[in-house]
This record gives C-alpha cells, structure tokens and sequence, in this order.
C-alpha cells in the first residue's frame, strides 16, 4: 500500500508534466553542481585510472570562459572556446525539449552532429597532448 509521502513524492517527480520532468532534470543535475562547489572531482575516467579524460580540464576551462578568461581556458583545454558553448548549447536543447514535452530529440540531426563533431575534436586533443602537443596532458 502507498503511503501519502510516496504519492506525494510520485506526483511530484512525474514523468508526464513538465513540473516532473523540471525536478527530475534538478535532481539529475544538483549533486555534480554541489561536487563541483566542493572541489570534488567527478570525472569517472580520473577517479579509475588517475589520467587525464578527452575533457580533461573542461569545467575548469568553462568555469575560465564564463568568467571572461579566454587564455586560462585555453591552458586548461585549447578546444573550450570551442567546445564549451557548443556542448552548453546542446545540453540545454536537450534538457529544454525532454521538460517541455518529454522527448529528449536525441535524435535530431543538428544537435547530434554538434556533439559527434565536438566529441572528435576533444579525442583528437587528447591524443595530440598525450604525444606532449598543447603543452601535455593536463593535470587530473
């Protein structure tokens, strides 16, 4: 039998209003914020192997862009002036469209070849820098 706490609870987080999908994506999203906030890492490839990731200094290099810092970022991953708005722009379509109607579009052309295209260029820098291009692996 369900208690009044978990109907409450499944209302909330109902997968068919857009008030559901809204606190899902929050519930999603929160804890790498706070991780983030405390410095703890969240990269699941450095927390395995202790190397760094084809991203490896992207949210450091993000962080670097939205605070104006071009040239940092650029240290931290020469591909994040790039990279960064793109992947942003394509997230937030994403999360936009599964809370507007529930359908992530995962499938449409445009976003899915933005995030291929970004994918390539990041492996591509990883591989680079393992060989000591862009001044090296950065650390994890």
């Amino acid at each position: 039998m369900l208690t009044r706490a978990r109907i409450l609870w499944r209302s909330l987080f109902d997968a068919n209003t857009r008030r559901g999908r809204l606190l899902r994506v929050i519930a999603l999203v929160t804890p790498f914020v706070l991780a983030g906030r405390l410095g703890v890492p969240t990269c699941p490839w450095a927390l395995v192997t202790g190397r760094p990731c084809p991203g490896c200094g992207m949210t450091r290099a993000a962080g670097a862009l939205a605070h104006g810092d071009v040239a940092a970022a650029i240290t931290m991953n020469p591909t994040a002036p790039l990279t960064v708005p793109v992947s942003a722009a394509v997230v937030l379509f994403f999360l936009a469209a599964y809370v507007y109607d529930g359908n992530s579009r995962v499938n449409a052309a445009l976003p899915r070849a933005a995030a291929l295209a970004t994918i390539a260029v990041l492996y591509a820098v990883w591989i680079a820098r393992a060989f000591g291009a862009f001044g090296g692996p950065v650390p994890v």
